[in-house]
């Protein structure tokens, strides 16, 4: 292992001092603080009572299963993002982040495979009831750019399925990177310079997720009349929505944690 580390930072040139921002300790008992605290512990408490409620309903396990792992983002970012906020070790919290962005992989996973059940129990009738269907457009932009499709070829699904499996693949495997990035060489989570890793990681997602998130509605278009009863475009910008509040809350938590911070800790910026 060190070898190939040794390996990769050679080829990368001498490491680049990557300057971050210290936090020696963090106040308590700042109205800031508890107001996060007690929002975490709000959401986490509603997610695991509906947890709990749909194992006792274990009804359709086939469907269940995904829902659960939905909800499940919920307590996965908030203590994630608070435990990252009381860290005093920079780098530390930016680890836990990285962690809790990998979580959006199995979101667009769960999602993807919710529709499928919502479809079909088994592949065999999901590839029925697409051949059913007629060839059509996507209206991506409004009337300006249409995709077309066809949900009769043989592929169809399977390709569709790649394109989601793809985005977990490479988001799990960049986190990897990234991660031993951040122990052994540099990434530097707020660095552009295209000798660290954190680069890379955003350019990789920026194209692996709207090839996935295409894949799902190339799945959700066809049949958006027969899944509108069960609410599934709702329950997905829910879930978006809880991503969108986990960044606007490491907004929040990044400005208490200023060096004009009037509500944190003292701030010590230092070279690693």
């Amino acid at each position: 292992m060190s070898t190939a580390l040794d390996k990769l930072q050679e080829l990368a040139g001498p490491k680049k001092s990557c300057t971050t921002t210290t936090v020696d300790f963090v106040n308590f008992k700042s109205v800031p603080f508890i107001v996060l605290s007690l929002v975490m512990v709000a959401a986490i408490a509603i997610s695991i009572t509906s947890i709990i409620l749909h194992f006792i309903n274990f009804n359709k396990p086939s469907q269940q299963i995904y829902v659960i792992a939905i909800i499940l983002i919920v307590p996965v970012y908030e203590s994630l993002s608070w435990s990252a906020f009381t860290l005093e070790e920079g780098r530390r919290a930016d680890n836990l982040i990285m962690v809790r962005d990998a979580y959006d992989a199995v979101i667009i996973y769960a999602f993807y495979n919710l529709l499928l059940q919502y479809i079909g129990p088994t592949t065999a009738s999901q590839k029925e009831a697409l051949a059913r269907k007629q060839p059509s457009w996507i209206p991506f932009l409004g009337p300006c750019w249409k995709i077309a499709y066809d949900p009769t070829t043989p592929n169809y699904l399977w390709f569709n399925n790649l394109l989601v499996i793809q985005f977990v693949l490479i988001k799990f495997g960049m986190t990897i990177l990234s991660l031993v990035f951040q122990f052994q060489l540099d990434n530097c989570a707020d660095a552009t310079n295209l000798k660290y890793g954190n680069p890379w990681y955003v350019c990789a997602q920026f194209i692996s997720l709207p090839l996935a998130l295409y894949g799902i509605v190339a799945i959700y278009h066809p049949f958006h009349e027969e899944v509108s009863r069960f609410y599934a475009v709702q329950k997905f910008v829910a879930v978006k929505g809880v991503i969108l509040f986990g960044f606007l809350q490491d907004m929040i938590c990044s400005l208490f944690t200023s060096p004009t911070n009037q509500f944190g800790g003292k701030l010590d910026s230092h070279k690693n």
